[in-house]
């Protein structure tokens, strides 16, 4: 019965492990700095009687709900500017892939979007026509990550 519970252990696959390095050194650097200002902040506060310590804590809490309610206050009463908005957040169209070893990307297709993505990366960098590439950008969010997939699938049916 223990296998049941047994959790698998999930490795994660990086591409560059020159990045994964540095990750880690960040991450190493922020935990350092934690713990220092985590021992520096327990050798304050043992100094502290009991009432001490629980006036620090009213004081923080009294802060915490002063600065809250300010907040609360001016985004409610603000005539300056609007507070918040609402707007549509646009998701891209998650497709079903079917695992079919008969579908491919015949040739005519390929040059076609070939042709489509020269066509997109000729007119980023023309000065007239990055507005026009950011707009379509902003409109079909992933679409040239979904290219360059397809780009490599179709490279990817030669090397086997």
């Amino acid at each position: 019965m223990k296998f049941l519970f047994n959790k698998k252990k999930r490795t994660v696959e990086t591409a560059d492990p020159g990045k994964e390095r540095i990750a880690k050194g960040i991450a190493g650097f922020i935990g350092k700095a934690q713990r220092k200002w985590a021992d520096w902040m327990q050798r304050k506060s043992e100094r502290l009687s009991i009432k001490g310590k629980w006036f620090t804590l009213f004081l923080f809490c009294a802060f915490t709900v002063a600065v809250s309610t300010y907040l609360i206050i001016t985004s409610i009463w603000s005539d300056a500017q609007l507070s918040f908005s609402v707007a549509h957040i646009k998701t891209a169209v998650q497709l079903k892939h079917y695992s079919n070893e008969s579908s491919g990307i015949s040739k005519s297709d390929y040059e076609k979007i070939h042709r489509f993505k020269f066509y997109m990366d000729s007119l980023a960098r023309s000065p007239t026509g990055s507005k026009e590439y950011e707009e379509f950008r902003q409109d079909h969010p992933g679409l040239m990550d979904s290219i360059r997939t397809v780009e490599r699938l179709y490279q990817s049916q030669f090397k086997q």
